[in-house]
C-alpha cells in the first residue's frame, strides 16, 4: 500500500505539475528560484516569471502575483528601479483587464519613483502609457497632456524611436477628438522620424490610413491601409489583419468595387472570429487549469486531512498500547503483591499452628508430672 506522504507527492505530480509546469522558462525560473538566491536576482526572477505571463497575454492572476512580489521584495531592499518596473507592470497588467482606472493609478506610482531616478527613458515611458491609459477611458485630452510630456523628454534626449511614437500617440488622439488637420500633421512628423531610423510598425500605418481617410483623402488612405495590412499578414498580427481588412473594405465600397469590399470585409470578419476563438480557447485553457489546480488542492487537502486523521488514530493506539502495558505490569505487580500477601499469612497461620501444637505439648507433659 502507498504510503499517505508518498501518495501527496504523486497527487501533486499527476494534477498541479502537468498544469503549471509545461513552459520551459517557467520550470527553469522556478527551478532557480528553488535555489535561494540572492534578493536581487530573486527580484529579477519574480519580475521576468510576472512579465513572461503578461506577454501570453491568458494567465493575469499568476502575471499579478509574481510581479507583485517583485515589488515587494524590491521595495524592501530599496531597489528603487525594480520597485518602479514592478509598478510599472502592474499598471500593464490592469491595461490589459481593461481596467484603465487601476493601470492609472499603479502607472501614477511607478511615476513618482522613476522621478528619483536618472533614467529619462523610462520616465518617457511611464507618461506614454498613462497617456494610453486616459485614451482607453476616451479621456483624450489628458491622453495627449501625457503623450507631449514624454515627446518633451524624448526631443531632449533626441531619441528618433520614442519621438516617432510620441508623435504617433497625439495624432491619434487629436482623431479621435476631430481634430483631423492637427493629427495629419503629427503622424508626418512622425514619418519623418520612422523613415530615419527605417522602423515600418504596421500600426502607424493603420492609424494615418484612419486619419487621410477621414479627411477625404482616399487614394492616400488606400496606400496607408494596404501598407499597414501587408506588414500585418508577414507579422501574423490577426488583429491588426482584421483591423486594416475593415478600413480597406469600406475604402473599396466608397469607390464602388463592391467584389473587393466584399473580400475584404469577409477576412476582417475571418480573422476578427479567429481572434476571438483564439480568446476563447485562452479563456477555456485557463479555467480547465484553474479547475484542475482546485482539484488537486482538494485533493492534497483531503490527503492532508486523511494524513492527520491517521497520526490522531495512531498516536491514540500507541497511548492505549502504553497504557495497556502499564495496566498490565501494575496488574503483574498487584499479583505478586497478592502472592506474596497470601504467602506470609500461610506462614504466619503455619507459625501460628506451631506454636499452638508446642504449646499442647507441654501443657499435657505438665499433667503428666502432676498424675505423677
Amino acid at each position: 500500500m502507498m504510503k499517505p506522504h508518498y501518495l501527496v507527492t504523486f497527487l501533486v505530480i499527476i494534477l498541479v505539475v502537468p498544469c503549471v509546469g509545461q513552459n520551459r522558462t517557467i520550470d527553469s525560473l522556478r527551478s532557480v528560484l528553488a535555489k535561494e538566491p540572492a534578493a536581487q536576482d530573486k527580484v529579477g526572477i519574480y519580475s521576468a516569471m510576472g512579465n513572461y505571463f503578461i506577454r501570453t497575454q491568458v494567465y493575469h492572476d499568476s502575471a499579478f502575483f509574481y510581479t507583485e512580489r517583485a515589488y515587494d521584495l524590491a521595495k524592501q531592499e530599496g531597489m528603487a528601479f525594480d520597485e518602479a518596473k514592478a509598478l510599472f507592470d502592474l499598471g500593464r497588467i490592469h491595461n490589459f483587464l481593461k481596467d484603465s482606472e487601476k493601470a492609472i493609478a499603479y502607472y501614477k506610482r511607478s511615476l513618482e519613483v522613476t522621478k528619483t531616478l536618472n533614467r529619462p527613458q523610462s520616465l518617457s515611458s511611464v507618461y506614454n502609457n498613462i497617456g494610453g491609459a486616459y485614451f482607453e477611458l476616451e479621456q483624450f485630452g489628458d491622453a495627449i497632456e501625457y503623450y507631449e510630456k514624454a515627446l518633451d523628454i524624448s526631443l531632449t534626449e533626441g531619441d528618433a524611436r520614442h519621438i516617432a511614437v510620441d508623435y504617433m500617440n497625439i495624432a491619434e488622439a487629436e482623431y479621435k477628438l476631430g481634430d483631423l488637420y492637427a493629427s495629419k500633421k503629427h503622424f508626418e512628423l512622425s514619418k519623418r522620424q520612422l523613415d530615419n531610423i527605417n522602423w515600418e510598425p504596421s500600426t502607424f500605418f493603420l492609424f494615418y490610413s484612419r486619419t487621410l481617410f477621414a479627411l477625404n483623402d482616399i487614394e492616400a488612405a488606400k496606400v496607408s491601409v494596404d501598407k499597414a495590412l501587408s506588414i500585418s499578414e508577414e507579422q501574423g498580427d490577426m488583429y491588426m489583419i482584421s483591423q486594416s481588412s475593415e478600413l480597406r473594405s469600406q475604402i473599396a465600397e466608397l469607390e464602388k468595387d463592391y467584389e473587393s469590399a466584399i473580400g475584404f470585409y469577409e477576412k476582417h470578419v475571418r480573422f476578427r472570429d479567429s481572434l476571438n476563438t483564439a480568446r476563447e480557447v485562452n479563456a477555456i485553457d485557463k479555467l480547465k487549469l484553474n479547475f484542475d489546480l482546485d482539484k488537486a488542492e482538494k485533493e492534497l487537502v483531503f490527503m492532508n486531512k486523511r494524513n492527520t486523521s491517521l497520526k490522531i488514530i495512531y498516536i491514540l493506539s500507541a497511548a492505549g498500547l502504553l497504557l495497556l502495558l502499564v495496566l498490565i505490569s501494575r496488574q503483574r505487580k498487584i499479583i505478586a503483591m497478592t502472592r506474596q500477601m497470601r504467602d506470609a499469612q500461610k506462614a504466619l497461620v503455619d507459625s501460628k499452628i506451631g506454636h499452638i501444637v508446642v504449646n499442647d505439648k507441654n501443657t499435657t507433659a505438665e499433667n503428666t508430672q502432676d498424675h505423677e
